[in-house]
């Protein structure tokens, strides 16, 4: 009896963009253009996935949405806008931006379940706010991510065109961004509402490879979005880790800032009389 070979998996390797994007990627190293991280259609169906997209979308449908919809973080998320966000009456929505979510059909899961607890979000602050557009960037989908996009009635462009949209009104939803692009798209504006990586981690210790000036103008960066926000960590999510070191943010109201810079002055005061 002849036995079949196992296929070799394929690993999973790092590979940056021509704009710095650091992604994860399957394949062995020297097979994926790091320009691109080219990853070839053929027939409306990914040489990485076996996937297509009515295949993607019906496997989205039954697994991943309620697998998210029925965890206890989705639960624990809820609440929190539900108690928090929604009730501020400063906070306005009028887009969401999501940047570096990752393929959902040449990568790993979490880019799936973090479109699913992103739409889960965006059918929430629906309730109340008005939001237009759901715009998409990163550079490592494929025709086919871009199709899934499309078909669920979003908008996905080229990189770097979605920093320019953020303004104060805007749900900006990238967990794990690089930190250079992450300060790139909060120093355009403050959004009204965030999910991102942990800022503080990014300030003691994640930006120590970055060259000192470029260093300095992220703390900077990071500091003063912090600064203008109240923030709570996301709640845990067992099946996959993308929730680990992320963070909440949402824009303070002006009261909360005024008494804020106000305690800022006394402390600053207090300094220079010590001297």
């Amino acid at each position: 009896m002849t036995r079949r070979k196992k296929r070799p998996q394929r690993k999973l390797q790092q590979v940056t963009d021509s704009s710095g994007w650091t992604h994860v990627v399957k394949g062995p190293p020297g097979t994926i253009d790091a320009r691109t991280a080219g990853i070839r259609l053929e027939h409306e169906k990914s040489a990485e996935t076996k996937y297509t997209l009515k295949t993607y979308l019906a496997r989205f449908r039954k697994h991943y949405a309620p697998t998210w919809q029925e965890s206890s973080c989705s639960q624990s998320l809820s609440r929190l806008l539900e108690q928090e966000i929604l009730p501020a009456e400063h906070i306005e929505i009028t887009q969401c931006i999501c940047l570096g979510l990752g393929s959902m059909t040449a990568g790993s899961e979490s880019s799936s379940f973090e479109l699913a607890a992103l739409i889960s979000m965006l059918e929430l602050l629906g309730k109340k706010h008005r939001i237009q557009d759901v715009i998409f960037q990163d550079p490592v989908f494929t025709s086919l991510d871009r199709a899934i996009l499309h078909s669920l009635g979003y908008t996905v462009v080229d990189t770097p065109d979605a920093f320019s949209k953020v303004d104060g009104t805007t749900f900006l939803f990238a967990p794990h961004l690089e930190c250079y692009h992450y300060a790139t798209a909060l120093e355009v504006a403050t959004p009204a509402l965030s999910v991102g990586s942990d800022l503080q981690a990014y300030v003691e210790g994640l930006l120590s490879s970055l060259a000192e000036n470029a260093k300095k103008g992220s703390c900077q960066i990071f500091r003063n979005f912090m600064r203008e926000t109240d923030s709570r960590p996301m709640p845990d999510f067992d099946r996959t880790s993308w929730c680990k070191s992320t963070r909440i943010h949402w824009l303070k109201s002006k009261e909360e800032n005024v008494g804020e810079s106000m305690i800022e002055q006394g402390i600053r005061s207090m300094e220079l009389v010590e001297r």
